[in-house]
């Protein structure tokens, strides 16, 4: 890898957001999905470091990313770090949660994006949904009645394990990579 990430904090108005930045050449930033955090994109940083400046981003109540309860801007959030680190313009990477943010900032900001890679991606202010999705968010909060493992457990099996194999099928290490991001997360967003 070209360099050890520098991670470091933005200061907003009512959030501290956590970021790390290595590499050099043209911008990218990366945007993590809901309950995640930049650990996700790990396998991706290495290749892209030798021709890009990568720049991880954790959401607010993601991760090291705090901030106070109400109503944010999750637009507003990529703005400032990216203000922060005086970048005008950078290819935005989002994964679902982040694919949604990135697609936001591109409508708000297009001459700051130079690109976009989505994977997953939602829409701000689509209001369809499948059944299969609103059947997921369902069970997802159903689970928590069993705790915040019932919880996890669910996330785990809808997003890493997938509906054709089973839990040992995928590498522990990225099970329990992605529990530790989303009890993190979900434990910063239920307090």
């Amino acid at each position: 890898m070209t360099g050890l990430p520098t991670p470091d904090f933005i200061e907003v108005e009512d959030a501290r957001l956590y970021y790390e930045d290595t590499g050099l050449g043209s911008p990218v930033v990366m945007l993590h999905g809901g309950l995640l955090d930049v650990r996700s994109w790990d396998l991706q940083v290495e290749p892209l470091v030798t021709s890009h400046r990568v720049i991880r981003v954790d959401a607010r109540f993601h991760g090291r990313s705090e901030g106070t309860p109400g109503v944010f801007s999750s637009v507003e959030d990529l703005r400032a770090v990216l203000d922060g680190l005086n970048i005008d313009r950078a290819e935005i990477m989002g994964l679902s949660l982040g694919a949604r943010t990135a697609i936001d900032f591109a409508n708000t900001f297009p001459e700051r994006v130079s690109a976009l890679v989505l994977v997953s991606p939602g829409a701000s202010g689509y209001e369809q949904q499948s059944a299969a999705f609103a059947r997921h968010n369902q069970e997802f909060f159903r689970a928590f009645g069993g705790g915040l493992d019932a919880a996890i457990d669910y996330f785990l099996g809808w997003t890493v394990v997938g509906p054709r194999r089973q839990p040992a099928d995928v590498d522990a290490a990225l099970m329990d990579s992605v529990r530790s991001m989303a009890q993190g997360s979900l434990v910063k967003q239920s307090s």
